[in-house]
């Protein structure tokens, strides 16, 4: 999904949207390093991160030198514990990946934080974020999933309780 937003000095910027699931203090690990995400501070909807020894264009969804963003709501590859944001980045800065891969690879990027709230919300029509979403060891207690798409959604793992608000067709465990 891509869209145009306009500048202040009438430059057009074209943005492409994802996510990216970080453990609570912002962050992601990969091979025992852990790579800390600029978060919004109060007040701020978006924070910026870029990588600080970006990779050259070769078309790669995965690999050195980027930030992977999920095209998909996923948290397949998240930390222990992680929570989904919603990511936004410019087209000018993919590295690889894109429509058609399950990532896409960018130099850099902008996170929003996704409330429980929001996120329930967004698993239900009309926009279906649920649908083959990987939500594998989330934390759904007390979520209202009433009219979520989980269609081919992994939910493997997931936590819930009794006042965990399922759609009528589905009834997990039975």
């Amino acid at each position: 999904m891509a869209s145009v937003i306009v500048k202040g000095d009438g430059e057009m910027t074209e943005y492409a949207y994802g996510f990216k699931a970080l453990d609570p203090t912002g962050c992601t690990y990969f091979n025992g390093e852990q790579f800390v995400y600029n978060l919004p501070s109060r007040g701020e909807k978006w924070a910026t991160t870029e990588h600080p020894e970006p990779g050259v264009v070769n078309g790669d969804e995965c690999g050195a030198g980027g930030l992977h963003v999920h095209n998909r709501l996923s948290l397949e590859f998240g930390p222990p514990g992680a929570w989904p944001w919603f990511v936004r980045y410019r087209i000018e800065d993919v590295l690889g990946g894109g429509e058609g891969y399950d990532k896409t690879r960018v130099i850099r990027l902008e996170l929003r934080r996704i409330s429980p709230r929001v996120l329930a919300r967004s698993l239900r029509p009309p926009f279906n974020w649920g649908y083959e979403a990987n939500l594998c060891g989330a934390n759904l207690y007390e979520a209202n999933l009433c009219g979520a798409n989980l269609y081919g959604a992994n939910l493997r793992g997931a936590l819930w309780n009794e006042h965990t608000t399922w759609p009528n067709w589905f009834r997990p465990g039975s």
